[in-house]
């Protein structure tokens, strides 16, 4: 549903990001990248990662 948050577990290893030990990407760029054209675990398609700019401009 619209609006609704979902939170899912990225681990970094060996300086990779990894999804349920199925995916890896060099970065959260590439991650989102990756998921703009697919389903995130089969829920919703990715927009955009978060910077520390985004997360300083909506937490102000």
């Amino acid at each position: 549903v619209d609006g609704d948050v979902e939170h899912y577990q990225i681990q970094q290893y060996n300086s990779k990001y990894v999804l349920a030990d199925a995916y890896e990407f060099a970065s959260l760029e590439d991650l989102v990248s990756c998921f703009r054209n697919q389903l995130f675990y089969g829920k919703t398609k990715l927009r955009y990662p978060v910077t520390p700019q985004l997360v300083e401009r909506f937490c102000m």
